[in-house]
């Protein structure tokens, strides 16, 4: 089985195009099967390079979700992380800093920020996990914060100054919040489904390259200049 590092996946999808070169160029190449066409072997390249657009494209699709997440819930304008330190304030001047409102809200704020919501570079599943579930927790600690704030309001002790922090927007803001962490899961999931095939389709690629090069082998010799063109691709 080959290497399988995106440069090696270069490499190999351009040593199976010399080999499909090397092949069209022979005089009377013969396939032993099917699966050692000319055409088949031109087929599978063109589907491993589509593949190979489809991986590259829903890793970006994962990683800008990531990014979009990290802004939402912690270094946008406005993200939770901050709405909660807003918020927290406001309760402390609503109520008194040693208020058991005050004491409530402090309390579940500081759980939400203490969480660690880091996902890291490059993430594997493992971590992709991990990260869900701590985003999951901070927005479920944003959730309750909001039923105190709603609670407040209806007593007539929650009027924010800055409407984004109103019970309307805090909703909004936590349905955005619950949107966003989702996505990271399911484009990693989409990610890790198209790569799988690819991985697939790249061990059937190098099955047929060596015996391809059997095949010529067979055909025209060990010591072919034929065989010399394909022996050393590493495919």
């Amino acid at each position: 089985m080959g290497s399988t590092s995106e440069k090696s996946y270069g490499s190999r999808i351009g040593n199976a195009e010399k080999m499909l070169s090397a092949l069209q160029s022979f005089n009377g190449y013969h396939a032993a099967h099917p699966e050692l066409e000319i055409a088949v072997l031109d087929s599978l390249i063109d589907e491993i390079k589509a593949l190979n657009r489809r991986v590259a494209s829903s890793k970006q699709d994962n990683s800008l979700a990531i990014a979009a997440r990290k802004g939402l819930y912690v270094s946008d304008d406005l993200s939770i992380d901050k709405a909660l330190v807003m918020i927290n304030a406001n309760v402390m001047a609503t109520f008194g800093k040693k208020s058991q409102e005050s004491a409530d809200i402090h309390s579940i704020v500081k759980k939400a920020r203490g969480t660690n919501s880091k996902t890291g570079k490059n993430p594997d599943e493992t971590a992709i996990s991990q990260s869900y579930q701590s985003f999951n927790s901070i927005i479920q600690f944003f959730s309750d914060v909001v039923v105190h704030l709603t609670r407040f309001e209806m007593n007539g002790n929650y009027s924010p100054s800055d409407a984004r922090l109103d019970i309307a927007s805090l909703n909004a803001q936590y349905e955005t919040g619950v949107a966003a962490n989702n996505l990271v899961v399911s484009t990693y999931s989409s990610f890790k489904q198209v790569n799988a095939t690819r991985i697939e389709k790249y061990e059937f690629l190098s099955d047929v390259g060596s015996r391809i090069k059997y095949n010529v082998m067979s055909q025209y010799g060990k010591n072919s200049a034929e065989y010399a063109l394909i022996k050393k691709l590493v495919i």
